[in-house]
This record gives C-alpha cells, sequence and structure tokens, in this order.
C-alpha cells in the first residue's frame, strides 16, 4: 500500500437520504478510502473507496468549511469538516493528488485506433450507468432499473449526431477522458449528445447575442505566436443587473458552437483579464455554469489560459473556483502578476493583443463607452485587506448586490 498522504475524520453527506455521518477518510495518491470508524491494521477493509480527481472549498448556509470531492465517473463527495485549516488540507492534497495523476498519464499514443474502437463502442447498444441527463427525451425508453439497456437509446442519439460524431470530437472526448478509459468516454460523450438536445444546442447559432456581443466581456480577438485563436475574458465588464448568469452561459456556449463548426478539432488560448475587478463582478452562479458546461461537453479545446493581473484576492477565489474544472485544465492555468503586458508580448505579437493588454490590435463592434473606460484601468494590485474577504460569502456571491471593492484594481 503507497504511503497515506493524508488521513482524518470528516462529516460524510449520505447519497440517498442526505444525512450527515461520521467517516474516517484515507488518501492513497488518488485513492480515497472510508471507513466506519478508525481502522486499527491496514487489514481493516474500507466502506467505500474513490478515484479523485479535484477538490475544493464550497462553503454554504450553515456549513462554513464543506468541500467538495470530485471523483472519477463524475461523482461528488460532500464532506464537512472540523475548521477552515482542516479543509484547506484536504482540498490541498486531493488537488495535489490529482494533478500528480495527470501529469503521470501516458499520452494516447494512437489515436486513430482509440477512434476507431470508440465508434465501435458506439455501436453497442448496452448497459450505459444512469444519468439524470438521460431521462429527459427518451424517458420513456428507459428501464425501471433507471440505467439504459439495450433500448435503442444509444442508438438514436448516434443516429441522430451521425454527421457531429466527427474524428476531431472523439479525439477530444477520448484527450478530456483518459483517466477512465474510453467505457468512461462513451458515457460522457452520450451524455452530451443527450444535453445538446436538452440545451438546444442546433438552434443557438440561430438566437440573437448583439446586446452581449456588444457588452464584449468574452469574444473571440487575436492569435498567438503558435497561431492558435485566442478567447478573451474580461471579467470587469460582466453586468449581472443586465444579464443573467444563464444568458452569459448560452452566449459563451454559442461561441464554442461556431468556433467547432469552423473547425471541429479547433484548439485556443484563453486570456482572463481582471483589471477592474469588483465584488458584483464575482458572480459565482455564472462561472459554475460555465465551468460545468464547458469542461463536461468541450474538453481538451483550451490549450492554456492566462489570468491577470493577480494578487493574493484572485488567488483566493481561484482556490474556491477549481473544484469547478477538470483537473487537466487546471494545470493548463498561468497567473501573471502587475507585469503581465510584458510577459504577454513573449506569447504574442503587438498587434495581436488589445491596448488595455500592451498591444495594438483594435476591435470593432463593442460599446464604446466600455471600451473609453477600460483604457484608463489601474493594474496594481492592492492586497491590503485581502484577509477580510470571506470565502464563503464569495463562493455564494451571485453578483446581484452593491460593487464591494475586493481590492483588486
Amino acid at each position: 500500500m503507497s504511503e497515506v498522504e493524508l488521513s482524518g475524520c470528516l462529516q460524510k453527506c449520505s447519497n440517498w437520504r442526505g444525512k450527515w455521518n461520521k467517516r474516517w477518510f484515507v488518501l492513497h495518491g488518488t485513492k480515497l478510502h472510508y471507513f466506519t470508524s478508525k481502522p486499527v491494521s491496514s487489514l481493516n477493509s474500507p466502506k467505500g473507496s474513490y478515484v479523485v480527481t479535484n477538490a475544493g472549498p464550497t462553503p454554504e448556509k450553515g456549513l462554513p468549511f464543506l468541500l467538495l470531492i470530485r471523483t472519477s465517473g463524475g461523482g461528488v463527495l460532500r464532506l464537512n469538516a472540523q475548521s477552515e485549516a482542516e479543509r484547506d488540507s484536504w482540498v490541498d492534497a486531493v488537488t495535489a493528488a490529482a494533478l500528480a495523476a495527470v501529469a503521470a498519464l501516458p499520452p494516447v499514443e494512437d489515436i486513430p485506433a482509440a477512434i476507431a474502437r470508440l465508434r465501435e463502442l458506439l455501436r453497442k447498444d448496452e448497459f450505459v450507468p444512469a444519468s439524470p441527463q438521460y431521462t429527459t427525451t427518451f424517458e420513456h425508453d428507459c428501464p425501471p432499473n433507471g440505467g439504459l439497456s439495450n433500448f435503442g437509446i444509444q442508438a438514436k442519439l448516434c443516429e441522430r449526431y451521425s454527421a457531429y460524431l466527427t474524428d476531431g470530437l472523439l479525439e477530444r472526448m477520448i484527450l478530456g477522458n483518459r483517466i477512465g478509459g474510453l467505457a468512461e468516454t462513451k458515457a460522457y460523450l452520450l451524455q452530451h449528445l443527450q444535453w445538446r438536445i436538452d440545451y438546444k444546442c442546433d438552434e443557438i447559432l440561430r438566437e440573437g447575442f448583439s446586446a452581449l456581443e456588444a457588452n464584449a466581456f468574452v469574444n473571440f480577438a487575436g492569435r498567438a505566436k503558435d497561431g492558435l485563436p485566442t478567447m478573451v475574458f474580461r471579467v470587469n465588464r460582466l453586468e449581472p443587473k443586465l444579464f443573467s448568469a444563464e444568458q452569459y452561459t448560452r452566449y459563451l456556449v454559442s461561441l464554442m458552437e461556431r468556433a467547432t463548426r469552423e473547425n471541429p478539432a479547433v484548439r485556443f488560448h484563453c486570456l482572463f483579464d481582471c483589471q477592474g475587478f469588483k465584488m458584483k463582478h464575482a458572480n459565482m452562479k455564472f462561472f459554475k455554469a460555465a465551468a460545468k458546461a464547458l469542461g463536461d461537453n468541450y474538453p481538451e479545446m483550451m490549450v492554456s489560459t492566462f489570468i491577470f493581473p493577480v494578487g493574493a484576492a484572485i488567488r483566493k477565489i481561484w482556490k474556491g473556483a477549481r473544484s469547478f474544472m477538470d483537473p487537466s485544465t487546471a494545470v493548463k492555468i498561468v497567473m501573471f502578476g502587475v507585469d503581465f503586458r510584458e510577459t504577454l508580448l513573449e506569447y504574442y505579437d503587438a498587434d495581436q493583443l488589445e491596448p488595455r493588454h500592451g498591444g495594438t490590435l483594435k476591435l470593432a463592434g463593442t460599446h464604446s463607452s466600455a471600451t473609453a473606460a477600460t483604457e484608463t484601468l489601474k493594474t496594481e494590485v492592492n492586497d491590503e485587506n485581502i484577509n477580510d474577504i470571506d470565502l464563503s460569502k464569495l463562493l455564494l456571491h451571485d453578483g446581484d448586490e452593491s460593487s464591494t471593492d475586493l481590492r483588486v484594481e
């Protein structure tokens, strides 16, 4: 047995009745075991075991030290610690184990063979684990046990999206689910196809997003030196009083749909511009929805993400937000300080960066007043009162309250 990374008593929320029970947890690498009481020897059998993929603090009202641990296959463990320090120690240990596992994954050497094998699995209409997403469009076809058997649901999904199931899409799904292998990739792919129906992705490009395009919170702008396009997020342009989290998420999905229709194998970089960031921009409802929509349905598209300018406030927010991300995505995120303009020019030519990022690229069609305002943004990072930021309130914040300053200007 490998060396124990961490062990201790935590409260575990039952998946069946929502009841909280004290359990003893032991972390070995990415294997998390739990017992009804502290084991007296290595011969004690655990009550349950999981393969962990991510973790993060997710406080709720009445549960300030709650953490979520994500497991292979899409499962989620709700655990409650006794203190902030104890919670953070578990978050750090699980995150480190998950990132190490991702770094150690061998590359998929024969992509064409893996794609052929996945197509073979999709032709076999066999049992697939139950998922709430499956019970919408073809609910009448579901067997009593809640899973999918040979009732034709898989065949219906694959037939409907036969033209959509390109080699580029299958490659991204395979690379995005290397930990679980092809069987898990198949399950995720079928969930993705059902999500496309439920989310009405086939209609999304016919919807009008002119107001959100003018808002310019997110769009594609410029190319890096490696020739890949760049998706730019301008956090200070989040306007929760004008647009809901669902509207922002749907617009973001529309950008992904347009990009993948033009090139199914598209990959890109992200710039996450935090200049002018205030509490009203910390719309966790949107960030959670966007992270889930993109992580579950558009894997392996992001090559890297640069977040700037970063001080302790943004790092504290990141610690809570990373639990919503796949670990293979989290390792691609790089943070820059106040010297971000000089650093970005190492990756971009000046004519591919906006003036606010140290370049000369001019964007057409954005709101003129918003553009003018951002040209004079301060970029200093003031962390004087970082300890005053309540992470519990922050992660519950939906961006609907006053613009309390988070000390990042």
